[in-house]
């Protein structure tokens, strides 16, 4: 009995029963090139290499340390400013890529951690209620566009990033 079945780039595939495990192939091979085109996007969009984005996260670290001098603003944003800087020190310190020290997280991981914490700085202002205190506000959210900015353009997948075991990749980005 053969069985005709439509792939996602709308090919027609037939096939018998005995060969299931070929169809699986076929059609995830051909899921794999339709995905291509987003691929390519995804790698335009992916301009910061791991090594600029280290030199970034220590720049963060230093800002959120000089911020609440800076900025004149004290109390909880102040706290909020050096537990953020202490802990995306440690994160990058600890982050498995060229300027990580430890290299025990991956530069995945790190990316995703530094999306939430894109979020939380947004809104950190009216969960702590300091929405009127207009510097630290302010400081907050440009803050957390500007992590969000820096996640949306670091290509965390690429094989530049040093992995948890210490060891490159053979296949390096040079960007």
């Amino acid at each position: 009995m053969t069985r005709s079945l439509s792939s996602p780039g709308g090919r027609i595939v037939t096939a018998e029963p005995v060969c299931g495990m070929r169809l699986a192939a076929s059609l995830a091979d051909e899921g794999n090139r339709s995905n291509q085109n987003i691929d390519f996007k995804e790698s335009v969009m992916k301009i910061l290499s791991p090594r600029v984005h280290g030199y970034i996260d220590y720049a963060v670290v230093a800002l959120f340390l000089l911020a609440p001098s800076l900025f004149g603003f004290s109390g909880l944003p102040e706290t909020l400013c050096y537990i953020l800087g202490a802990v995306h020190a440690a994160m990058t310190l600890l982050t498995a890529f060229p300027l990580g020290a430890a290299k025990v997280i991956p530069f995945p991981v790190h990316g995703g951690l530094e999306a939430a914490v894109a979020v939380f700085l947004v809104a950190a202002p009216w969960l702590f209620s300091f929405d009127e205190a207009s510097a630290a506000r302010n400081f907050y959210l440009v803050s957390g566009v500007a992590v969000g900015l820096v996640w949306l353009v670091t290509d965390y997948r690429s094989a530049y990033a040093t992995t948890a075991a210490g060891v490159r990749p053979e296949h390096r980005s040079f960007s």
